[in-house]
């Protein structure tokens, strides 16, 4: 039968990425090849969610120089323990490294890293799915929508689990049940969450062997 994904969308953009036939069953071997992977809510329509993929390595350390300060200041290495160390007794269910004083990461802004990330743009495939929320309220009302929309959450969640060869993986507004989704994915060493929340911190310790890790909620 091979892999399958709760979202259409979803599974068109991969097939793409990996240039899969339609007519060919996906397999977990092939999907171990997509190494980043950005998804979530969109920032370029008002309402819906995006992805974007790719198999190609991305660059390491990674920062995304289209973005603002939070590879200047996202977590690395020992820091991502003494964060964890902290939140744990406060709240990871709404990660933010934001006020947790640690080292600047200047090269973030650097030549070096704006080359590394316009190399590496052309290597990324995207797609999306225009959720009309408004429309639906309407129709529906805003019961039944919120509904939808965590419905679309734990399917999302479902699909993130097929990515367990990716590297780079950036999470944007997004309701997760915990951080053991994290476990499976050996090769993962950047992670991002923006406005995404968790309804428990379990699994949280595997989050210590990350390279880098930025969170934050706006």
């Amino acid at each position: 039968m091979g892999v399958q994904f709760e979202n259409r969308w979803l599974e068109d953009v991969v097939r793409k990425a990996l240039d899969w036939p339609s007519e060919e069953a996906l397999t977990t071997e092939a999907l171990e090849k997509i190494k980043y992977v950005k998804i979530g809510r969109s920032n370029r329509f008002k309402a819906g969610f995006e992805v974007d993929l790719s198999t190609a390595n991305p660059p390491e350390p990674f920062a995304d120089t289209d973005g603002g300060d939070e590879w200047v200041y996202c977590l690395r290495g020992k820091s991502i323990e003494a964060f964890l160390n902290q939140e744990r007794r406060s709240n990871l269910l709404n990660p933010s490294m934001f006020g947790f004083d640690d080292e600047e990461y200047n090269e973030a802004h650097s030549d070096a890293a704006e080359a590394a990330w316009e190399n590496y743009k052309p290597h990324i495939v995207s797609g999306y799915d225009f959720l009309e929320v408004i429309a639906l309220a309407q129709a529906e009302g805003m019961d039944a929508t919120e509904r939808r929309e965590e419905r679309l959450f734990y399917e999302l969640y479902r699909d993130i689990l097929h990515f367990t060869g990716v590297q780079v993986l950036r999470i944007t507004e997004l309701v997760m049940p915990d951080y053991k989704i994290f476990q499976e994915m050996k090769q993962l060493r950047v992670l991002e969450l923006v406005e995404t929340h968790f309804a428990s911190d379990e699994g949280c310790g595997c989050l210590k062997g990350l390279q880098q890790l930025a969170c934050w909620l706006d």
